[in-house]
């Protein structure tokens, strides 16, 4: 009796076991690719190393096959033994475009395999291979969110609209007001201090779930008005942020100041709210001073274009050497971009009171 019931117990584990391993293998086979929507660096790093692998090669045309009736926007096929830490996925939103990275594939595997999906926001699709990758770039048809899993030896990845993953949406223009690098004071230029100021942004707002920066640039280039426009118009953001420095010949003036659109109003939740709360909150972060606010001038196309809630932030000036030697501190612009992740968090809570 005492030999029957080992013999079951020891059937029951063995059962138990074999679901157990069975469990295990299908969450590998499906588990998600984790997407650096928000890792600008890790963005501008796959860039730099396909720039580099444009000198010395050229982009080969994929092979596409839409399939009407399938829910997945694209779905790209795998080698059999392809794990989730060989594919690497980066949203390169500026240019609609998304780049994926896949290790260990065979050379000429995407010549005899077929990309599928319903592709209806995909315009094209090329593909390289560096370094023992493989990368695959497609341009899209506008700006999306990405999701993505693997499954039955394929990625399949799900596009969405900012509008339906996020509730709150706003553009951070860390370019506004340069035609190139910026000014250089003090051993700091504009471009070191803003972008700086914008990537400390990212970081402290990737808790608030529902809230999501959509930049204009991160180093790649000044982007021009249109490409501003555009990604304003296809994230469909609440309002605007840009960020900049002041330079005068007046070394003595320094402080914070901000612009505004006096032509967009909106009854205590227009661009003067906004500008009002972005230098009051890195005012105080800063324990600086603050100069008020200012009304856009003509030349100052981007405010006086947008059809949302649009302001600038000056942070300081680096024509002034103590308020320069500050602005090259990271201590000091991270409290800046704390002071104007707290303006976002406050124009959002007085925009909901309004409503």
């Amino acid at each position: 009796m005492q030999q029957k019931q080992m013999r079951i117990t020891l059937l029951i584990g063995l059962v138990y076991a074999a679901v157990s391993m069975y469990v295990m293998f299908a969450a590998v086979m499906n588990r998600i690719v984790v997407i650096e929507d928000g890792g600008q660096q890790e963005m501008l790093s796959g860039a730099n190393s396909m720039e580099k692998a444009d000198e010395n090669s050229a982009w080969r045309n994929l092979l596409l096959k839409a399939e009407a009736d399938r829910k997945e926007d694209i779905i790209i096929p795998l080698e059999e033994d392809t794990k989730a830490e060989d594919v690497t996925i980066e949203n390169h939103y500026m240019d609609q475009e998304i780049w994926v990275s896949i290790g260990g594939i065979e050379k000429y595997f995407y010549t005899k395999n077929e990309i599928g999906g319903n592709l209806a926001l995909v315009e094209s699709a090329l593909y390289e291979r560096d370094d023992g990758n493989v990368w695959i770039k497609f341009k899209l048809n506008g700006i999306y969110e990405l999701k993505s899993v693997l499954e039955d030896h394929s990625l399949c990845i799900e596009m969405a609209k900012p509008t339906e993953t996020y509730e709150h949406i706003i553009v951070v223009d860390p370019w506004y007001g340069r035609e190139d690098t910026g000014g250089k004071e003090q051993g700091t230029t504009e471009e070191q201090v803003t972008l700086d100021i914008a990537k400390r942004m990212e970081d402290k707002m990737r808790s608030e779930d529902a809230v999501k920066l959509y930049y204009t640039s991160m180093g790649e280039g000044m982007p021009s008005l249109e490409a501003r426009m555009q990604i304003i118009e296809e994230t469909a953001a609440d309002f605007y942020v840009g960020i900049t420095v002041n330079q005068t010949d007046d070394t003595a003036m320094y402080g914070l100041e901000a612009v505004y659109n006096d032509s967009y109003f909106i009854p205590q939740a227009g661009s003067v709210e906004l500008a009002d709360a972005l230098v009051r909150n890195a005012t105080i972060a800063v324990s600086g001073r603050a100069n008020g606010l200012i009304q856009a001038e003509e030349g100052d196309l981007i405010i006086q274009s947008a059809s949302i809630p649009t302001a600038v932030l000056k942070v300081g000036y680096l024509s002034n050497e103590k308020e320069a030697e500050l602005l090259n501190s990271e201590d000091y612009r991270d409290r800046l971009a704390e002071g104007i992740c707290n303006a976002i968090k406050e124009f959002y809570e007085q925009s909901e009171n309004v409503e």
